[in-house]
């Protein structure tokens, strides 16, 4: 067995029935998350810090939420290549508020909110250099910006700098339902590549596949290799993100081909000295080794380019934060083992946030499904119909707090006894009159929603009417008047929300599209028209889910 998979071995055997434990908080506001002898995830605890002012050129954080790496976990078990244990830390990025300014600092003002590459990170408060730093945008949350730092200018590093990826060509990601993979494929599918992945659990798989990636195959198994050359009719990759170790490295490198890149984001093989076959190479191939932390180290103003490289593409809507699972930084040894099982799929995120106190109803209250946030808002429309109303009661059992309802009426008596119900439970409830197939109107309550609620994160889109008549019956008027709700509403929501990070976009169909239904031609066309788009939405990596609803009883 070599150092490599002894390694692996050793992560992935963590006790994953560990007791749920929670970190003893310090009574000091400032600490951090220590490794300290005999270096493994029990040994990680809480320890009183001191905070270090800042010096020239560089600002001071507090820190809000920290995103987790894999590094993290080797660092934490003392296993790190080439840095001794005791020198080690844990903690390379996060999000959270300026505190304190060094000498020098324009760009950055107290109480901005900001996203930072920082060693040390995991704690409350940690000092950086100012171009390691970049403002949050105001559509994330601190936890989603925690997920940028390091995955994106790891990807944008090895892709487009070192790689030189270009329109049309094939790139392999391994382990893409990861951080830097997941980000890799934004990064790819922007460029216009045509993307290969592998990902080690059929979950993993089939996330990537929703993705829209076409050719998925497992990282635990080297049939990947034949299973490319298949596909490719034996030419291969023009780019190879490796992040695979020992046979499977070799292997990777044999499918590269001519003029191809191949790019090692793992530190085993490179610690180890492996060797590679230089036969591989005769046809015009480069290899070339990724070391983060030595490229924010040696070369900053190189670095600074590329995190300004991804910012951009953030704020322009052409890259998304990645999915993220959140441990409160007293479950810190669950989020590590967590991710030494390698369960997670994007990043794992430890989270800061002062804790509050949930009402004594609910202190045992976990949500039931992922991407409901009980902090964040949630908009319905035809939200004051049946199936509105259905659909805020549901959001509301799976821990949704603040619900936006839309509708073009005022709420019924039934509506008026379900919004007090919820609101008796604990519900915060904003009613908007205003119509969905209206694109000013549909503006003017999503800007009311940023002013009332908290941000914006799901979309339920149950819009709808009825005008059944046989299509010799269906005049233009008749047409207009069932597809406005459901085409220019559906429309107008995907337009005015492209900048938003939603968790999820759901469209009411109904099964009249697969299926047809007498008399429902113009119902069956306009849901029709919402499968289509969630299509769209999902090969351009939104969120997007049409369900083709049966008959409902409520």
């Amino acid at each position: 067995m070599t150092r490599g998979e002894s390694r692996k071995q050793e992560t992935e055997s963590l006790d994953a029935s560990a007791e749920s434990e929670q970190l003893s908080v310090p009574n000091s506001q400032v600490f951090h998350l220590s490794a300290t002898s005999p270096y493994t995830v029990e040994s990680l605890s809480l320890q009183p810090a001191t905070r270090r002012a800042p010096e020239p050129g560089e600002v001071e954080i507090k820190v809000i939420a920290a995103g987790l790496n894999f590094r993290d976990i080797l660092r934490a078990m003392g296993i790190y290549p080439g840095v001794a244990a005791e020198n080690t830390w844990v903690g390379d990025e996060c999000a959270g508020k300026i505190v304190a300014l060094g000498e020098g600092i324009e760009a950055f003002q107290m109480g901005d909110e900001v996203l930072a590459v920082a060693a040390h990170s995991l704690g409350t408060y940690v000092t950086t250099r100012a171009e390691f730093v970049a403002l949050k945008p105001a559509s994330l949350t601190f936890e989603e910006a925690a997920t940028v730092p390091i995955a994106y200018t790891t990807a944008y590093y090895a892709l487009h700098h070192l790689g030189r990826l270009a329109k049309g060509e094939r790139v392999l990601i391994h382990a893409a339902a990861g951080g830097v993979g997941l980000a890799a494929v934004q990064l790819a599918r922007l460029a216009g590549a045509e993307i290969f992945a592998t990902a080690g659990s059929p979950e993993k798989r089939t996330f990537l596949r929703s993705l829209g990636v076409q050719h998925v195959m497992d990282s635990r198994s080297l049939d990947f290799a034949d299973e490319v050359l298949s596909l490719t009719n034996g030419t291969g990759m023009d780019l190879v993100l490796n992040s695979l170790a020992g046979a499977y490295l070799n292997r990777s490198l044999s499918i590269v081909g001519s003029f191809g890149r191949f790019i090692e984001l793992g530190k085993m093989d490179v610690d180890q000295n492996s060797q590679v076959g230089l036969r591989s190479f005769q046809k015009n191939v480069s290899f070339s080794a990724v070391d983060m932390h030595r490229l924010f180290q040696e070369r900053p103003f190189l670095a600074r380019s590329i995190m300004g490289e991804v910012m951009q593409l953030l704020q322009d809507g052409d890259i998304r934060p990645l999915p993220l699972k959140v441990f409160p930084i007293e479950e810190a040894r669950n989020a590590f083992r967590y991710m030494a099982q390698r369960k997670n799929i994007g990043k794992i995120v430890i989270s800061l946030q002062d804790v509050m106190a949930p009402p004594e109803n609910e202190k045992d209250f976990r949500p039931t499904i992922p991407g409901v946030d009980r902090d964040c808002s949630y908009l319905i429309t035809g939200g004051l119909g049946g199936l509105g109303l259905e659909a805020a009661q549901w959001l509301f059992q799976q821990g949704a707090r603040y619900l936006a309802l839309l509708g073009r009426s005022d709420p019924s008596n039934n509506a008026n006894a379900v919004l007090n119900d919820l609101r008796a439970r604990g519900a915060e409830i904003l009613v908007i009159k205003a119509d969905v197939a209206q694109r000013e109107e549909l503006a003017a309550a999503l800007a009311e929603i940023d002013r009332s609620q908290p941000p914006l994160r799901g979309i339920i889109h149950a819009a709808g009417t009825l005008d059944d008549g046989v299509l010799i019956q269906l005049d233009r008027e008749r047409f207009e008047g069932v597809m406005r709700p459901k085409v220019d509403g559906a429309w107008n929501l995907h337009v005015l929300t492209l900048d938003r990070p939603l968790d999820f976009f759901v469209f009411f169909s109904s099964a009249a599209s697969v299926l047809g239904s007498p008399a429902q031609g113009n119902y069956a066309a306009a849901n029709a028209f919402m499968d289509a788009l969630a299509h769209r939405r999902r090969s351009q990596g939104r969120p997007a889910l049409s369900i083709n609803w049966g008959s409902w009883s409520t």
